[in-house]
This record gives structure tokens, sequence and C-alpha cells, in this order.
């Protein structure tokens, strides 16, 4: 997320799991903010390279545009009922 954006919005839905969601424990918050640490650290290198291997910047444009849109995507956990959702 953008720089501390990312903090915040970790410390909501860490509340959230664990308040609102039945079985929602402390465990299941740090698998998640775990899995979610490693997968983007394994995809920042070779994204990188990606785009620094390409010419002009309307790659990094539509990369950072569709990194918005999961971003975004991130508020529809707030809806979430069961713990098997907040892994996908």
């Amino acid at each position: 997320m953008f720089w501390g954006s990312g903090v915040f919005v970790g410390v909501i839905f860490a509340l959230y799991i664990t308040q609102n969601i039945d079985g929602g424990t402390a465990i299941h918050v740090g698998l998640v903010f775990g899995l979610y640490r490693a997968i983007r650290a394994l995809a920042a290198i070779p994204v990188g390279q990606y785009l620094d291997a390409r010419k002009g910047n309307i790659d990094e444009y539509y990369t950072l545009l569709s990194a918005g849109l999961l971003v975004g995507f991130t508020y529809l956990a707030l809806f979430l009922q069961l713990t098997s959702g907040i892994y996908m």
C-alpha cells in the first residue's frame, strides 16, 4: 500500500477479523499478514525487472493502475463473514 496506509488498514482489518468473524483469531491475522508480506516480497523483484526491461512509461502506468484497483478490493474484506474468505 502507499507509505503508511498499509499499517493503518492492517490494524483495522485485524480488529475486524478478531471481533466480527466467527472463529477469527490472532493466528488468522498473523497468517494473512505473513502471506501478504511473502507474496509482496516475492513478486517485487520479477515485476521490477520486467518494468525496467521495457522502454517507456505506459507499462508502469498500467501496473500502477492495476495495483490501485487491487488495493481497493481490500475494503471489500469488510463484508466477510467466514474465516476462509480472508485467505482469498
